[in-house]
């Protein structure tokens, strides 16, 4: 079966230019899988018992970013019986605690 572009142009552009590309071809998750794994060796680097914490404050950014921004930035909140709703939710999430 032949191979497809995207799995071709790595090797392509060693051909043509002869040296490793800066980039690589990568689904989102492969990308934030990547992009985490090398965040938690720079802070390994740092502060090598801060990784536990730095892995936490990943988790709970994840859930304050769903909650802010793809649950309540696709809602209206025009009424105050919208807000009351999810109101709650600031207090579980420490909304006082955050930027």
């Amino acid at each position: 079966m032949p191979k497809l572009v995207r799995d071709r142009i790595v090797d392509m552009l060693k051909q043509q230019q002869g040296v490793e590309p800066n980039w690589h071809v990568a689904t989102s998750s492969e990308y934030h899988s990547r992009l985490r794994d090398k965040l938690r060796e720079e802070v390994r680097k740092i502060s090598p018992q801060d990784v536990a914490g730095f892995d936490k404050f990943l988790r709970d950014s994840a859930k304050r970013y769903w909650f802010g921004f793809e649950n309540l930035g696709r809602r209206p909140l025009n009424k105050f019986l919208d807000l009351a709703k999810v109101l709650h939710i600031f207090g579980l999430l420490r909304a006082d605690r955050s930027v």
